[in-house]
């Protein structure tokens, strides 16, 4: 009976969750167009989230309402002086009536974003957030229509400088986007409608040639897929080459403004998305002539292919690629009109003699001292020119002769300057990591920054987090064997430390490390270092491609990473990256992992942290006592040379007590810890005095040459520590032998870091042999419960079909 009962008791659950979820889809078929269009955005989201700034901004364009329509043909009438009543028709959306159903805890998030109390009662939570959403209202109705709809759930999220709201499609997920998409044409087509009748009716172009062309022309050519969604809004638009597409008003006012007639002949000068020249074709004619002459190849190119998405041959709309559009199109003139699709900041005289005598027109955005720009249009004739001033833009820059020279340019280049400045802080925390770190890992680092080939780059920065893993657990050692106890699975490790550990086992130890509970300043200081978020844009970026490198092809990018989880992905990747294993990479590739691995340990290590901020330093010998005290040789290890000096330190002072010669120490907080059985201080193969760090076998080495050091002292403080803290005898945690059993050799075959495919088949079969597991299915199930429990930094090899 009792499988009967659970098979009962799943079925009602599936028939509850089917039901759940038809009902949400039967909202989504009822919602407004203006919810289901903010819906959709959400759904095209990365993972259906997004956070409220992006989401405004991909939605604040759209005229998505009858009432909005009116509403904002009033504003613009007012604006133009036209006779307009005296108040303006009201969008009911603004009186937001929907919050009043909010829950509170859906209150929570809006509450901490604009940093409001949320402890206190509903109502008065209400109070307090109503003035902060009334300065979005319409923006807030739909968002919050959505939330009390349980379309849309919110939570609140911490950054770097200010906070967000994150927006996230938690249930049902993928039916909604379903439904979003068998509704997104109607859906598109009612707010192109709107868009169109707003524009119309502001520049007043009912029963034009101008009004024909707007109706028959979707934007959604002139922009790529991906903002296919922002093309019935009137706001600016990338596409390729660093440029917008203009706004539906601003190409309006364009047209307009040159007062376009059929059989002109036109030159554009900047292609943008190609939606000025293709308006402006549909209204000179088939007997007038569009040309567009554009300075970047890719927007060139993008032009082409969108004059040909709109129906247009090339011969009808020539697209010429010409480094210096500022200087026209020389001898091909005379121009009815000349439109300089961008800013400039002198007057393009050369222009005007390529305009008709008779009827010309230029119009050009031109930007003054003050860094505004306004748009001109300049009528000539035999015997006068005039100027009409028309609005103030913020216009793409064009450069040339009468465009911006080389200084102006570099001021306006908003994404040359941050790279620039970006270089230049990279550089200078480059040089700080020589004298932050310890001497290891400064020497390590200076290897990796100075490697020549991709190959020894990749080689070199990976070499850098072997180190960095090691040195940490250097420090949690010293902490633990002063003052701290070691758990199971630490002398496990420990013992394998003493042979030849994997470098997942460092991390590991470290895992343990991060979870373990201490009492001491300087542990929590060390454990909260590797606990603590990471949000760098270079750290998230590597740690998606990582991801991506050892096998989650479908990871999402993350808003934070522990430092911890950050190590152990860098070891999963250095298991399918070295020593022969995973797929084969390409030059350009190595050397971009390489440099995103290496810019992230530049931004972890410029934080506080314990590595930088507790002194190495190694004591060469108890030179003598003295009255009160001990003074001894100290050579500092912070940086990439040495410092000596001499210390006096009491009698009675720990780090008098447990001096040995040549010891190697770290000073955390005022307090000395014995670093000695992990490092050693020794004589290099050059005759240079080098600190060696431990390698495997009771074998030290440097990390920036191959220089061997047999450190025999260090070899018997290690050997004292491993008879402090000897290995468990604690039985497995699975208490069933076979596959105790199972799990001890199942430790043998993830030593180098990977499972692969082989290996993987081979411990299947073996526990299908012994009757361990029921099939194929099951015990790859088991395999993986085991290696994440007891090994989360080993990599799984796919298991492809033959």
């Amino acid at each position: 009976m009792q499988p009967v009962v659970a098979d009962i008791i799943m079925s009602l659950r599936v028939v509850v969750n089917d039901m759940a979820d038809s009902d949400l889809v039967q909202k989504v078929k009822n919602l407004p167009v203006d919810q289901a269009h903010m819906l959709r955005v959400i759904a095209k989201s990365e993972n259906f989230e997004t956070d409220s700034r992006e989401l405004y901004y991909r939605t604040r364009g759209s005229v998505d309402t009858e009432e909005y329509l009116r509403e904002k043909i009033w504003y613009w009438q007012k604006q133009r002086g036209k006779e307009v009543s005296e108040k303006p028709p009201r969008d009911p959306r603004r009186d937001m009536k929907v919050i009043s159903k909010l829950k509170k805890s859906d209150m929570i998030s809006f509450a901490k974003f604009y940093n409001i109390n949320h402890s206190i009662t509903k109502a008065e939570l209400l109070e307090k957030l109503q003035p902060k959403l009334a300065e979005n209202p319409i923006f807030h109705q739909m968002l919050i229509s959505l939330i009390v709809e349980g379309l849309v759930s919110t939570e609140y999220k911490d950054g770097d400088d200010e906070g967000r709201i994150c927006l996230r499609i938690d249930f049902a997920a993928d039916k909604i986007a379903k439904e979003l998409r068998n509704r997104s044409e109607d859906d598109h087509k009612t707010l192109r409608d709107f868009l169109n009748r707003f524009l119309i009716e502001a520049f007043e172009i009912q029963n034009t040639t101008l009004e024909r062309a707007l109706l028959k022309t979707d934007r959604r050519n002139s922009v790529e897929k991906e903002n296919h969604l922002l093309a019935a809004c009137d706001i600016p638009i990338s596409v390729p080459g660093d440029v917008t597409t203009s706004a539906y008003g601003v190409i309006l006012w364009i047209l307009t403004a040159t007062e376009l007639k059929p059989n002109d002949r036109v030159l554009i000068c900047g292609a943008k998305g190609g939606m000025t020249a293709v308006l402006a074709k549909h209204i000179v004619g088939d007997n007038g002539e569009v040309s567009v002459i554009e300075w970047n190849e890719e927007t060139a190119q993008w032009a082409r292919d969108s004059i040909a998405r709109h129906g247009f041959k090339p011969d009808s709309i020539k697209v010429t690629l010409q480094d210096d559009v500022t200087i026209g199109s020389g001898d091909e003139g005379y121009w009815n009109t000349i439109i300089m699709n961008g800013s400039i900041p002198k007057i393009p005289y050369s222009l005007l003699d390529q305009l008709d005598d008779e009827e010309g027109r230029i119009l050009f955005f031109m930007q003054n001292h003050r860094q505004s720009q306004t748009c001109w249009v300049v009528h000539k004739n035999e015997s006068i020119v005039t100027q009409k001033e028309l609005s103030r833009f913020r216009f793409t820059p064009i450069y040339g002769k009468y465009g911006w020279d080389s200084i102006e340019k570099l001021q306006l280049d908003y994404e040359r300057i941050k790279k620039t400045q970006k270089e230049k802080s990279l550089l200078e925390r480059i040089a700080r990591m020589d004298e932050l770190l310890p001497y290891p890992l400064s020497r390590a680092f200076s290897v990796a920054s100075n490697a020549k080939t991709p190959n020894d780059q990749h080689k070199q920065v990976i070499r850098l987090f072997d180190l960095f893993n090691k040195y940490l657990v250097f420090q949690s050692l010293a902490l633990i064997g002063h003052n701290g106890k070691m758990n199971d699975s630490m002398r496990d490790l420990l013992n394998k430390f003493s042979k030849k550990a994997q470098m997942g086992d460092w991390v590991q130890f470290l895992r343990q490390v991060a979870n373990g509970k201490y009492n001491s300043p300087q542990f929590s200081n060390l454990k909260g270092f590797l606990k603590s978020k990471l949000t760098s844009e270079t750290v998230l970026s590597t740690y998606l491609l990582l991801q991506k490198e050892t096998g989650k092809e479908t990871a999402g990018r993350r808003k934070s990473v522990s430092t911890i989880d950050f190590l152990g992905l860098v070891v999963s990747y250095r298991n399918i990256s070295q020593d022969g294993h995973g797929r084969r990479r390409n030059s350009t590739i190595i050397e971009h992992n390489a440099q995103l691995i290496r810019e992230s340990f530049i931004d972890i290590m410029s934080k506080p942290n314990p590595i930088t901020n507790w002194e190495l330093f190694h004591v060469d010998s108890n030179e003598r006592r003295i009255e009160g005290g001990v003074k001894y040789a100290k050579r500092g290890c912070m940086g990439s040379n040495f410092s000596y000096d001499s210390s006096i330190e009491k009698s009675d002072s720990e780090i008098v007590q447990d001096t040995i010669a040549g010891g190697v120490y770290i000073n955390a907080e005022g307090k000395y810890f014995t670093i000695s059985p992990w490092l050693a201080f020794g004589e290099g193969q050059h005759g240079d005095e080098e600190l060696f760090v431990y390698k495997s076998n009771a074998k030290w080495e440097t990390y920036h040459n191959s220089d061997r050091y047999p450190a025999d002292k260090e070899k018997d403080l290690m050997t004292r520590l491993i008879e402090k803290y000897p290995p468990s005898k604690k039985p497995l945690k699975n208490k069933k032998e076979g596959k105790a059993v199972f799990a001890e050799m199942l430790a043998l075959f993830v030593e180098d870091g990977l499972l692969e495919s082989w290996e993987l088949r081979r411990l299947v079969e073996i526990l299908k042999k012994f009757g361990l597991c029921e099939d194929d299915v099951d015990g790859l199930s088991q395999i993986r419960k085991i290696v994440d429990e007891e090994y989360p930094d080993v990599v799984f090899e796919p298991l492809n079909d033959d």
